[in-house]
């Protein structure tokens, strides 16, 4: 069983109105599995979005946003594997287009 509260406002007073639901043990974790399994996806497209602005882009013809998104997670993992710079996905994607030593290292580090 699930337990809500709802406000209802009525002339400048709250009152709580409650409500229950009866849910299914096999429901609950047939919905937990799923939360489970939508999570890393869910983390990916996040960290995506933040580090490329994915959502923002414009890329829409023929096969192009399949490959533009394969080359973001194969940009992605190599960021995620250097170690030697301190900082966030998106100021390492930012000093590997500012420093092409940086940028070779990245590289390199992949072919190791």
């Amino acid at each position: 069983m699930s337990f809500k509260s709802l406000a209802k406002e009525t002339f400048q007073k709250v009152s709580f109105l409650p409500k229950l639901f009866i849910i299914s043990l096999s429901l609950l974790t047939t919905m937990a599995k799923d939360a489970r399994e939508c999570a890393p996806r869910d983390s990916l497209h996040w960290t995506l979005d933040v580090t490329f602005s994915e959502d923002k882009s414009r890329i829409r013809k023929d096969n192009a946003p399949e490959n533009f998104a394969l080359l973001r997670r194969l940009a992605l993992n190599l960021l995620k594997q250097e170690k030697s710079f301190k900082g966030s996905l998106k100021m390492k994607r930012y000093k590997a287009s500012m420093d092409n030593d940086y940028l070779t290292q990245i590289l390199a580090s992949s072919a190791s």
